[in-house]
This record gives structure tokens, C-alpha cells and sequence, in this order.
């Protein structure tokens, strides 16, 4: 075969794998690009999920610092309208120690306790208090003892079993645990 047909043959046949390899590399290269499209909308579409998590993740913890700062003020509010009402009902209890009506509040609570445990019962009071009582007619022990510096008195059975706390202390602390609710109740509305 003449040289020139060789040549013109090893042409041909190098423009054909050329043809081959460029359709190969453009096949490979188009196949390249789908994938990198796919996976940056896979990217694309993870980031826009993250993103969303971490923005209502974010939300919560907004919202959970909000609610928790607003239970703290609503708190100290009602601490606040607590200690006002405790200084007030302090200044009222000191007027109301020194009237007849405390006088008569004792008797109140000494005939109550005496009818809950009967004779024989002791009755435990301040001595600013002891001298009020011995004008009762009740056949209780009276028995000196500081009980509570605002007033009132502590009725036990005879026995010691029972125990009757009308201190004032006591009866405060018990109105308070109900005006804590009502307080509540009303802000929360």
C-alpha cells in the first residue's frame, strides 16, 4: 500500500478516536456538570434546611429567654405587691394588738380551741398576752412563752397530741399563700 493511503489511514483513524475522545471527554464532562448541579442543589437544599432549623431553633430561644424574663418581672411584681401589703398589714396589726378587738380576737380563738380540745388544754402566749387572757373564764393552762412577736396564741391538748396555731403569724402566712393566688389568678386573668 502506498505511503500516502497509510498516512491518509493512520489520519483517518487518529480523526475517528479523536472524535471518539472528544465525544468521550463531552459525554464525561456533561456528566460532571449534572452531577455537580445535583449535588449543589443538594447542598443548596441542606443549607435552606439548616438554615430554617437553626432560625425556629433561634425563635425558641427567643421566645423561651422572653417567657422566662416576663416570669421573673411578673414574680418580683408580686413579691413587690407582697411586701407592701405585709408593711401595711404590719402597721394595721400593731393598731389592731393594741384594741379592745384584739382582746376580743383572743377570746374568739381560746373558746374555738377550748371546744376543739377541751378542758385541760394549755395555751402557750406571749406575756404581753397572758394578762388578757387570765380575764377569760376558761379552764385552760396558760403557760408564758414567746410564741410570736406580733401576738395570738398556740392551743395544745392536754396530752400534747393536738395543736391549734392561731398566731398571727400563722393566720398571715395562710391569708398570704390565698392573696398569692388571687394576685395570680387576677394578672394572669
Amino acid at each position: 500500500m502506498p505511503l500516502e493511503e497509510i498516512l491518509k489511514e493512520i489520519e483517518e483513524e487518529t480523526n475517528r478516536q479523536e472524535e471518539e475522545i472528544l465525544k468521550e471527554a463531552n459525554s464525561k464532562a456533561q456528566q460532571l456538570l449534572k452531577d455537580a448541579e445535583v449535588k449543589a442543589q443538594q447542598i443548596i437544599e441542606n443549607s435552606k434546611k439548616k438554615a430554617k432549623m437553626d432560625g425556629d431553633k433561634l425563635k425558641r430561644q427567643i421566645i423561651s429567654a422572653a417567657l422566662l424574663e416576663n416570669r421573673n418581672k411578673f414574680e418580683k411584681e408580686i413579691e413587690s405587691i407582697q411586701e407592701n401589703i405585709l408593711q401595711n398589714l404590719n402597721r394595721k396589726l400593731q393598731e389592731f394588738v393594741n384594741s379592745p378587738e384584739y382582746e376580743k380576737f383572743l377570746h374568739d380563738r381560746i373558746q374555738k380551741g377550748w371546744e376543739k380540745l377541751g378542758p385541760g388544754a394549755i395555751i402557750y402566749a406571749n406575756q404581753r398576752d397572758i394578762e388578757k387572757i387570765n380575764k377569760f373564764s376558761f379552764p385552760l393552762n396558760v403557760v408564758q412563752k414567746e410564741v410570736d412577736p406580733l401576738g395570738g396564741v398556740i392551743i395544745t391538748s392536754a396530752d400534747g397530741k393536738m395543736e391549734i396555731d392561731y398566731t398571727l403569724e400563722e393566720i398571715i402566712r395562710n391569708r398570704m399563700e390565698s392573696l398569692r393566688k388571687v394576685m395570680r389568678d387576677y394578672i394572669l386573668g
